[in-house]
C-alpha cells in the first residue's frame, strides 16, 4: 500500500511538471516601421502536447488592467497564428493587416492549453527600414554636363546633416513625433529632416531638474551612430533616439554640458568657414582662367562650385551660372545664417531662463532667512522683556525686605523695659546699642547698589537689553547684590539673636542670688 501511494505521488508530480513545461521565448520582429507587423514568438517545452490544443490570443482588458498596462484599440488588429516551422519548432506568428505607425508595441499575450495557461508581456521596437534620403534630391542641381555629377554626389551628406541639425524654423512635415517611456528610459520616434536636436531634447527632458543641454549630450553619448563627426549639429534623419536610463542625463553637469555644446557649435562654424574659404579662390580662379569660355562650359563647372558656397556674397563670383541657380544659392545661404542666429538666440534664451530660475531660488532662500531672523528677534525681545520684569521684581523685594530686619535689635530693649528698672538693666540696655550701630552701616552700602538701576536712564537700560553680553553682566551683578543683601540680613539676625541670648543670661544672673539670700534669712529666723 505504501509503495502504491508513493508511485501515485510521483506520477502526479510528473504530470504537474509536464503541465507547466510549456513556455514562451522572446519575440523577433521581421518588419519595420510603417509596414504591416510580422513577428514570431518561439514556444518552448511543448512536449507531447498537441499544437491544436494550444490557443493564443490577446489578453483580456481585465488582465491588462491587472498588470497595469494600457490596451489601446489598435492592438485588437493583431492576429496570432500557431504553426510549426520546417524544422518542427512551434512558433506563434504575430501579424497585422494595417500598417504599424507606432515605433513601440506593448501588449499582453495569453496562451491556453488543457493543463494550464500563461500570460506574458511583450514589447516590440520597430526601427525604420532605411534612412531618409530626401536631402540628395533637394541639393542636387540640374546640370547640363555629366562631368559635374560626381562632384554633386560628394556634397550631399554634410549639407543634409547641416540642414537637419540647424533647421529650427521649418515646420514639421510628417506626423507629430512622440516621446515614449520604456523600462525606465526614453525613446524618440524616427527623426525627420525637419526635426532639430534642440526640439527633440526639449520634448524628452523628464523634468526641470535637468537642462536641455544635458539631454542633448545624453542623446549624443547613447546614439553615436545618429550623428556625423560626433557633433550635435550633424543629426542624421531616420534614426530612433534612445536614452536607456533617465539617470544617465545627470551624469554630466549643466555647466559642462553647456560648454560642450558651445564647443561643438564653434567647430561647426569653423568647418563652414573653411569650406567657404576654399570655395571662393576656386571660383575666382575659374573665371580668370577662361574669361571667354562658352556659356555651356561655365554652366558645367558652376554647379560643382555652387554646392559648397555658404554665403550669398560668394555667389556673385559665379557669373556663368544661371540666374535661378544663383538666387537659390543666395537664399539658401541667407537661410543658413538665420538658422545659426536663431540657434544662438535659443541657446541664450535657455541660459537666461536657467539663470532666472537660480536667482528666484536664491531670492526665496534669502526671504526665508530674513523671516527666520525676524522671528528670532521677536522671540529675543520677548525673552529680554521677561528677564527685565523679573529683575525689577527681585530688586523691589530686596528693597522692601531690608528695613524689616532693623527692629530685631530693639526687641531686647522692649523686653528689658518690662523687667526691673535697675542700674544693671540700664547697663545691659546700653551694651547692645553699640553692636547694633555697626550692623546698620552695611544697610546703607547695600541699598545704594540696589537703587542704582532705578535711577538709570532708559537709554542705558535699552543698551543693556540690546547687548547679550551686557545683559549677562547685569544679571550677574544683580545676583551678586542679592546674595550680599541676604548675607547682611542673615548676619543682622544672628547678631540680634546673640544680643538677646546675652541679655537673658545677664537677667538670670541678676535674679539668681535674690532667692538664695531669702532662703538664708528664713532659715536663720527660727
Amino acid at each position: 500500500m505504501y509503495r502504491l501511494v508513493r508511485v501515485l505521488s510521483i506520477l502526479i508530480f510528473l504530470i504537474s511538471l509536464e503541465s507547466f513545461a510549456l513556455g514562451l521565448g522572446s519575440i523577433e520582429p521581421h518588419s519595420a516601421l510603417n509596414q504591416p507587423l510580422d513577428a514570431e514568438i518561439e514556444i518552448t517545452g511543448l512536449g507531447d502536447i498537441d499544437i491544436s490544443e494550444v490557443s493564443v490570443e490577446l489578453a483580456s482588458p481585465e488582465a491588462f488592467e491587472k498588470v497595469g498596462l494600457d490596451r489601446p484599440f489598435f492592438l485588437t488588429a493583431l492576429n496570432f497564428r500557431l504553426y510549426q516551422k520546417d524544422d518542427g519548432t512551434p512558433v506563434i506568428h504575430v501579424t497585422s493587416r494595417e500598417v504599424i505607425k507606432e515605433p513601440f508595441l506593448n501588449f499582453l499575450l495569453e496562451v491556453n492549453w488543457p493543463a494550464g495557461h500563461i500570460l506574458r508581456e511583450y514589447t516590440i521596437l520597430l526601427d525604420p527600414p532605411l534612412f531618409l534620403d530626401e536631402g540628395r534630391a533637394v541639393i542636387e542641381p540640374p546640370v547640363a554636363g555629366a562631368s559635374s555629377r560626381p562632384a554633386t554626389a560628394q556634397a550631399p551628406a554634410p549639407q543634409s546633416a547641416d540642414n537637419a541639425g540647424q533647421s529650427r524654423s521649418r515646420p514639421q512635415t510628417g506626423g507629430s513625433p512622440r516621446v515614449v517611456r520604456l523600462d525606465g528610459g526614453l525613446a524618440y520616434d524616427s527623426v525627420a529632416r525637419s526635426d532639430t536636436l534642440w526640439s527633440i531634447a526639449k520634448q524628452m527632458r523628464p523634468d526641470d531638474s535637468v537642462t536641455v543641454q544635458q539631454v542633448m549630450m545624453a542623446l549624443l553619448r547613447n546614439n553615436p551612430d545618429a550623428f556625423y563627426n560626433n557633433n550635435v549639429n550633424y543629426l542624421k534623419a531616420g534614426y530612433v533616439l534612445r536614452i536607456p536610463d533617465i539617470a544617465q542625463i545627470s551624469q554630466i553637469g549643466p555647466a559642462e554640458a553647456e560648454r560642450e555644446i558651445r564647443r561643438q557649435h564653434s567647430e561647426w562654424l569653423d568647418a563652414k568657414g573653411q569650406i567657404a574659404a576654399q570655395a571662393a579662390p576656386r571660383a575666382l580662379g575659374a573665371e580668370e582662367a577662361a574669361p571667354g569660355a562658352a556659356p555651356g562650359a561655365s554652366a558645367a563647372s558652376g554647379p560643382r562650385l555652387k554646392l559648397v558656397v555658404p554665403d550669398a556674397t560668394d555667389g556673385a563670383a559665379l557669373e556663368g551660372v544661371s540666374n535661378g541657380t544663383a538666387s537659390g544659392a543666395a537664399q539658401q545661404a541667407s537661410l543658413e545664417a538665420l538658422r545659426s542666429e536663431l540657434a544662438l538666440a535659443l541657446e541664450n534664451s535657455e541660459i537666461s531662463r536657467q539663470e532666472n530660475l537660480e536667482l528666484k531660488a536664491r531670492l526665496a532662500a534669502l526671504e526665508e532667512q530674513i523671516a527666520s531672523m525676524q522671528r528670532l528677534l521677536t522671540l529675543r525681545g520677548d525673552t529680554l522683556a521677561a528677564l527685565q520684569s523679573d529683575a525689577v521684581g527681585v530688586s523691589e523685594e530686596t528693597a522692601t525686605g531690608e528695613p524689616a530686619a532693623t527692629p530685631a535689635p530693639h526687641q531686647p530693649q522692649a523686653e528689658a523695659g518690662e523687667g526691673k528698672a535697675t542700674a544693671a538693666d540700664g547697663a545691659q540696655q546700653a551694651a547692645p546699642a553699640p553692636a547694633a550701630q555697626p550692623a546698620e552701616k552695611p544697610q546703607a552700602k547695600t541699598s545704594a547698589p540696589v537703587a542704582a538701576p532705578e535711577v538709570a536712564e532708559p537709554d542705558l537700560i535699552a543698551t543693556i537689553l540690546d547687548d547679550p553680553m551686557l545683559m549677562g553682566i547685569a544679571v550677574t551683578v544683580l545676583l551678586v547684590l542679592l546674595i550680599m543683601a541676604w548675607i547682611v540680613v542673615r548676619k543682622r539676625q544672628e547678631a540680634a539673636e546673640m544680643d538677646f541670648e546675652e541679655y537673658m543670661e545677664e537677667v538670670q544672673e541678676d535674679e539668681g542670688p535674690a532667692p538664695a539670700s531669702a532662703v538664708a534669712q528664713g532659715s536663720a529666723a527660727p
